[in-house]
């Protein structure tokens, strides 16, 4: 039996490395993009490819032998994406919770906290629901030594 806290993060971006930023793959042309200079560019995941994402999360997550819960934030999860910035797009997050609700089983709870992921709140929440999920699992092993 393993023990399990699992925080949504970064997913909303595909990082690539560039030499010259002339010109976007053609593939990339219908992204939100970042280009912080002449060698990076970040593409922001489309609620698409958010949602095929939450699938193999929820299938991962269905095996699990030992507690878990995953904890949601609802303000963005990445420094990129908060409002304001160039890959916020709460519509996209949302496209991954929904289809993380529909594929994951039920006894697997699923916090959504109305914070960001890069704050000292969402921090804490973090680790009072590890310990919480701590303490079921020491319960656990005492009852199955």
């Amino acid at each position: 039996m393993s023990l399990q806290a699992l925080v949504k993060n970064s997913s909303e971006g595909i990082g690539q490395q560039v030499r010259i930023v002339w010109r976007v793959p053609g593939e990339w042309a219908f992204l939100k993009l970042f280009i912080p200079d002449a060698f990076r560019v970040q593409a922001r995941t489309t609620s698409e490819e958010l949602r095929e994402i939450a699938r193999e999360v929820a299938r991962k997550l269905n095996r699990s032998k030992g507690p878990v819960a995953i904890l949601l934030p609802l303000k963005g999860w990445s420094s990129l994406d908060k409002e304001g910035m160039p890959l916020y797009d709460p519509e996209a997050d949302q496209a991954f919770i929904q289809e993380l609700k529909v594929h994951l089983n039920t006894k697997i709870p699923i916090v959504e906290l109305d914070l960001h992921l890069n704050t000292c709140e969402f921090a804490e929440e973090t680790v009072n629901h590890f310990l919480k999920i701590y303490e079921e699992y020491k319960r656990g092993r005492e009852k199955d030594p």
